[in-house]
């Protein structure tokens, strides 16, 4: 897999969790949580788009495309926003 890919995946997924913390009505005693909760996947996303954007400028020839580890770290992000979503939607 593309690491630009990844990470508007990584994006598009921590912005659909922020929507949906946002949306949620929580607890009086936790009211805070879901402004908390959209505000750090909003951030992610934000960031993630940013990096998609970085990476998508460089050439398919630089050393990034081709390092195992960033894509191996992007993969275990990926299942692990996948994830996370999941369990918020069961």
């Amino acid at each position: 897999m593309r690491v630009v890919w990844l990470s508007w995946y990584i994006s598009g997924v921590c912005a659909i969790v922020a929507i949906m913390a946002s949306a949620i009505t929580f607890h009086p005693s936790v009211q805070y949580l879901g402004l908390v909760l959209a505000a750090v996947f909003g951030g992610l996303a934000l960031v993630a788009a940013g990096l998609a954007i970085g990476l998508w400028r460089l050439p398919l020839s630089h050393h990034v495309h081709q390092s195992k580890p960033l894509a191996a770290g992007l993969v275990v992000a990926a299942v692990a926003v996948t994830l996370l979503l999941a369990s918020a939607l069961s």
